[in-house]
């Protein structure tokens, strides 16, 4: 988290360390949907699901079934390895 800005005498220095926070807030937000992915999130802008950098609604069935079917099978691999290791390593 950077520092906010020094507030010139006279205004109300909570004010701009509210502000500052808040603007933090969001980018940390969107900095996390990029992360998960976002899928399934409503779009602020306009409500959709799904909605693509442009906001249009995906249409395309492998625009909305691959991120799912590749986030399921990254799920399952992990759980696979997680036991493997586990009942290799831990539970001799």
């Amino acid at each position: 988290m950077t520092k906010p800005p020094p507030t010139p005498p006279g205004e109300d220095v909570q004010a701009e360390t509210r502000r500052h926070f808040a603007e933090e807030m969001r980018h940390t937000a969107e900095q996390g949907e990029k992360l998960t992915g976002g899928a399934g999130v409503p779009d602020e802008r306009n409500g959709q699901r799904n909605a693509g950098a442009g906001g249009e609604a995906f249409n395309d069935w492998p625009e909305v079934w691959g991120p799912r079917v590749g986030r399921a099978l990254g799920y399952a691999f992990a759980l696979y390895l997680l036991w493997r290791l586990l009942s290799t390593y831990v539970l001799k």
